[in-house]
C-alpha cells in the first residue's frame, strides 16, 4: 500500500508542476462549460488492518466542466465489504464529498489529477451502530473518448481511475468502529479505490461543427423546347384548340374563351351576351332572317322588305307585314291592319309624363321615321275609362304631343307628325282589371298617306 501511495504521489506532483497549462483554451475553439453525469464502478482494496475483503462497489457523479484546466464535481460512493474471518463483521461504507479533476491538456492528453474530500459512514448491516470519517483522495484518472454522439456531439468517454485514499476516524469514532468490526483502535486507514464507468456530458457540443450540406448534383442533358404553334403559350402536345387566333384570351386547356357558352368563341361573337340555351347563328348572334335587325324571336314582321327602317319589334312603318295577336284585324295576305302601337310607351294613371322605358321604346321608333321622312304620320294618345271623359280626351292629346316633343327632339320632322287624342273612345282591351287598363294607356302611330 505504501508503494502505491508513492507512486500516486509521484505522478501527482508531475502534474501540479503543469498547472500553467490546465486553464488554457486551443486557439479558435470555444470552452467547453458543461455539466455531466459519471456512473462508475469500484473496486476497493482496503487496508490490512480492516476487517474487510477487497470488494466491488458503486460511484456516481455529478459535475460541471470549469474550462480546459479543472472539472469540479459532488459524488456519493457506497461499497458493501464482506468479512475479511469468521469473527469479523460484515459493513456497509458510504461517502459524499467534492472533487476537483485537474488537466494538463484536455484535448490532447486527457489525463488528470484526482483530489478529493469526502464524508464516510461506516455501518453494520444490522444497523447496531454506525461511525464516521473523514476521506481524502488524490489519484490518477484518464478520459478515453467514445466518439461523436447524437445530441451531445464529442465529449463522452470511457472513464479509468486509480485513488489512495486515507480513511481516518476521530478517536471517539474509532472506539464505535472497533465494536462493530473489531479492527483494533486505528484511527487511519490507507485503502486503494480503483474505478471504470463512463463520463457522459448534459447538452450539446459548443465546438460541434455541421455537417457541410452536400452540393446539388447537375446533371447535364439537352432541353429541347416545346412547339407552339398558335402561340397561346400552350404547348401544341397539350393545347386542345392549336389554332387560337393570335392575342385571343384562352383557357387552361388553349381554346378561346366563350363568355355566354353559346358555343362561338368571343373572337367571332357579335352577340356575347346571348342568353344561356338561345339558338344562335355562326356569329353568335340569335337568327335574324330578313336581317332587319332584330332576332326572329323577337320580330313581329318576320319578312321585312330589304332596306327598310323598323321599330323596335322588327317591323317597319309602311309596307310589312306584322303578325297579328289576339282580336286583331287582318288583311287579305294575313297581316295586321290598322296603327302600330309603340308597345312600352305607356303612362302613370293620370299622367303624360314618359317613364324611362318609354323613352327607350321611343328612341328606336325615331331612327324608322326618321327613315321615312315621306309619310305622314299621326301620333295617337290613349287613355283607360277612369275619369271623365272631357279630362281623358285632354289627357290623351297631352301625352300624343309629349310624344311628338320627344321624337322631334331625336331629329324626326315636325311636319312629318301630327296628334290627336283619342280619350277612351278605342280601348284595346276592357277596362275591368288593372292590365287591361294600363294596355289601353297608350301610343299609337298611324300612316296617312
Amino acid at each position: 500500500m505504501k508503494k502505491l501511495a508513492l507512486t500516486l504521489g509521484t505522478a501527482a506532483g508531475m502534474l501540479a508542476g503543469a498547472t500553467t497549462a490546465w486553464a488554457q483554451d486551443d486557439f479558435g475553439s470555444k470552452a467547453d462549460r458543461r455539466f455531466y453525469l459519471s456512473p462508475m464502478a469500484t473496486y476497493s482494496l482496503y487496508d490490512s488492518t480492516r476487517s474487510f475483503d477487497d470488494e466491488i462497489g458503486y460511484h456516481l457523479a455529478f459535475g460541471k466542466i470549469f474550462g480546459r484546466g479543472a472539472n469540479l464535481e459532488l459524488h456519493g460512493s457506497f461499497a458493501e465489504p464482506s468479512a475479511a474471518d469468521a469473527g469479523g463483521a460484515a459493513g456497509e461504507l458510504l461517502s459524499y464529498g467534492v472533487t476537483a479533476l485537474l488537466f494538463q491538456s484536455r484535448d490532447t492528453f486527457p489525463l488528470y489529477l484526482i483530489l478529493g474530500i469526502s464524508k464516510g459512514t461506516a455501518e453494520s448491516p444490522d444497523a447496531a451502530g454506525k461511525a464516521d470519517s473523514d476521506q481524502f483522495d488524490i489519484g490518477l484518472g484518464y478520459m478515453l473518448g467514445l466518439g461523436n454522439w447524437p445530441w451531445v456531439g464529442t465529449g463522452p468517454a470511457l472513464r479509468v481511475e486509480a485513488r489512495y485514499r486515507l480513511d481516518k476516524y476521530a478517536e471517539s469514532e474509532a472506539g464505535e468502529y472497533d465494536s462493530l468490526f473489531g479492527a483494533g483502535t486505528d484511527r487511519s486507514y490507507h485503502d486503494g479505490v480503483f474505478g471504470l464507468g463512463l463520463y457522459l456530458p448534459l447538452g450539446a457540443d459548443p465546438n460541434r461543427q455541421e455537417e457541410p450540406e452536400e452540393p446539388a448534383r447537375v446533371s447535364a442533358r439537352i432541353v429541347v423546347p416545346a412547339i407552339d404553334s398558335d402561340g397561346d403559350q400552350i404547348p401544341d402536345d397539350m393545347d386542345a384548340c392549336p389554332g387560337t387566333p393570335p392575342g385571343a384570351a384562352i383557357d387552361v386547356r388553349g381554346c378561346e374563351r366563350d363568355s355566354d357558352k353559346d358555343g362561338v368563341p368571343n373572337s367571332k361573337d357579335a352577340c356575347p351576351n346571348t342568353p344561356s340555351g338561345a339558338l344562335v347563328g355562326p356569329n353568335g348572334c340569335p337568327p335574324d332572317d330578313d336581317n332587319d335587325g332584330v332576332s326572329n324571336t323577337q320580330d313581329q314582321c318576320p319578312a321585312t322588305p330589304a332596306g327598310l327602317a323598323v321599330l323596335a319589334d322588327g317591323c317597319a312603318l309602311k309596307g310589312d307585314c306584322r303578325i297579328p295577336s289576339a282580336g286583331q284585324r287582318i288583311d287579305a295576305s294575313g297581316c295586321v291592319v290598322g296603327s302600330v302601337i309603340l308597345k312600352g310607351v305607356s303612362f302613370a294613371s293620370g299622367s303624360a309624363e314618359l317613364t324611362p322605358t318609354a323613352i327607350a321604346v321611343l328612341n328606336d321608333a325615331a331612327a324608322a321615321l326618321r327613315a321615312a321622312s315621306q309619310l305622314r304620320i299621326e301620333i295617337g294618345g290613349h287613355t283607360d275609362s277612369q275619369g271623365s271623359a272631357a279630362s281623358n280626351q285632354q289627357l290623351s292629346t297631352r301625352r300624343a304631343e309629349a310624344v311628338k316633343q320627344y321624337l322631334k327632339a331625336q331629329g324626326v320632322g315636325s311636319s312629318v307628325l301630327l296628334t290627336r287624342g283619342y280619350g277612351a273612345s278605342a280601348p284595346v282591351v276592357a277596362n275591368d282589371s288593372a292590365e287591361g287598363r294600363e294596355m289601353n294607356r297608350r301610343v299609337e302611330l298611324k300612316v296617312l298617306d
